[in-house]
This record gives C-alpha cells, sequence and structure tokens, in this order.
C-alpha cells in the first residue's frame, strides 16, 4: 500500500513540475472573449529570451483555443498575435499612461479591449492650378480589424477638371469612384506618426457615363491628434490620373 502512495506522489509531483515549467513565471492566468491574459512575474519576464517568451505564448495559446495573448507585466501590456508557426509582438503599452483610452482600461481592469474595432470616418481633398484647375474630394468610412494597425473601408472619390481654351471656352470633365479598400499601418511611437499602405478595388465613372473597375494602391502617413489624425494620401492607378489628398480621420465612438 505504501509502495502504491508512493508511486501516487511521485507521479503527482512530476506533473506538478512539469506543469511549473510549462508555465515558468506565470502568476496567474485568465480567459476572456477568445483572448487569454498572462500575469507574469516581472523580474522571470525579464530574464526571459525571446524565444521562451514566444513558445510559452504560442502553448498557452494552443491550450486554450485561441490567436490573441496578452501578457501583463507589471503596469505593461504586450499583445500577442498567435500563427501557426509561431507568434508575433503586435502591439504594447503602459497602463499606467495618462491617455484616456489607458485609463478606461485601468479603471475595467480589462486589456482587452486594446483589440477593439473602432470606427471611423475620413475627409480628404485637394486642388491645383497650372495650366488646368483640378479639385479632388475623397472619403473613407470603416473600422479597424486591428486597431491602430489595419483598416478596412468604403471609399468615394470624385475628380473635377477645369480646362480653359480660347477657341472653345471652359472645359469641365469630371469623374467618381465608389469601392472598398484595406490599409496596413506601421506606427513610430515616438513621433506619434503612422506611415500607411493600402489596396483597393473601385467602380469607375465619367462625365460620359463610361465605367471600368481600377485597382487603386495608395500610400501616406498618419500623423495622430488627441481625437484623430492628419492623413496625407498619394493614391495611384495606372488607367486613371495619380490623387493626391490632404484630410483628416475622426474616430466614431
Amino acid at each position: 500500500m505504501k509502495r502504491v502512495l508512493l508511486t501516487i506522489w511521485m507521479v503527482l509531483l512530476t506533473i506538478y513540475v512539469l506543469a511549473q515549467k510549462e508555465n515558468y513565471g506565470v502568476i496567474h492566468i485568465e480567459q476572456n472573449d477568445g483572448v487569454v491574459c498572462l500575469y507574469m512575474d516581472p523580474h522571470v519576464y525579464k530574464t526571459m529570451s525571446e524565444e521562451a517568451k514566444k513558445e510559452l505564448i504560442k502553448s498557452n495559446a494552443n491550450k486554450y483555443a485561441v490567436k490573441i495573448v496578452n501578457v501583463i507585466n507589471n503596469h505593461t501590456v504586450e499583445l500577442w498575435r498567435v500563427y501557426y508557426i509561431g507568434a508575433m509582438l503586435v502591439d504594447s503599452w503602459d497602463m499606467n499612461s495618462t491617455d484616456s483610452n489607458m485609463e478606461k482600461m485601468k479603471t475595467t481592469n480589462n486589456p482587452v479591449r486594446s483589440i477593439e474595432h473602432p470606427w471611423f470616418f475620413n475627409i480628404s481633398g485637394s486642388m491645383s492650378a497650372i495650366n488646368t484647375v483640378t479639385i479632388n474630394g475623397y472619403g473613407r468610412i470603416g473600422f479597424f480589424l486591428m486597431k491602430g494597425r489595419w483598416d478596412m473601408a468604403v471609399n468615394g472619390l470624385v475628380s473635377c477638371l477645369k480646362t480653359s481654351t480660347t477657341s472653345d471656352g471652359d472645359k469641365t470633365e469630371y469623374s467618381y469612384s465608389l469601392g472598398c479598400d484595406t490599409r496596413v499601418y506601421f506606427p513610430i511611437k515616438s513621433i506619434k506618426t503612422s506611415p500607411f499602405i493600402g489596396l483597393g478595388v473601385s467602380k469607375l465613372f465619367d462625365n460620359e457615363e463610361n465605367e471600368s473597375t481600377i485597382i487603386p494602391m495608395s500610400l501616406g502617413v498618419s500623423i495622430k491628434t488627441k481625437k484623430g489624425s492628419i492623413d496625407i494620401t498619394y493614391q495611384y492607378e495606372k488607367t486613371m490620373s495619380s490623387v493626391f489628398v490632404i484630410g483628416y480621420t475622426f474616430m466614431l465612438k
């Protein structure tokens, strides 16, 4: 009987040691709405290698069948995205920040809010006058698939080209497009600026009621302000004139 009890005790001890090794440094684990939060010992987490962190995050993501893991290390939160081949650090923030969003997360004790999908509205335009007068108006409305990193939107573009000629007088041509697009942002936190690239598909119509499908590409920069951002965008499409616009993005709450 003593041997049986000793064997059971050894098995339980082995399981406990292996479990501690697998989650080495983890103080507490919470699961909420498809996201796992790992509360870490800050001293242990600081000494862990990048590969060890990824292995810890990926093993817990697989265990709880999730793709998003928040690592809470003292007052710092890291947002990790887990893929089939590994884990990637997407974002991090300090919960002691005075930013209003950080204060909201502290009062609700819910760091998962970092992956919310806020809506936005952008209005942009430009005007040039060298030999002709060109006016462009552009708008987007959509939401972030990953906050501050990746968005999806429907858009509309109106262009007006006015040319003055001596024989026929003024000639005005216009076109407009409706479509959807997506943008990926690359935040530079130190200067509150996010360069971005985008790709979309739209239907283009001109003043002669002709229509065509276009695939515009965009390149630009977003400069963060208190309640939105100033956006400078260059849009290129091989079958139409390139468009340059400056505008403002309003965050819709």
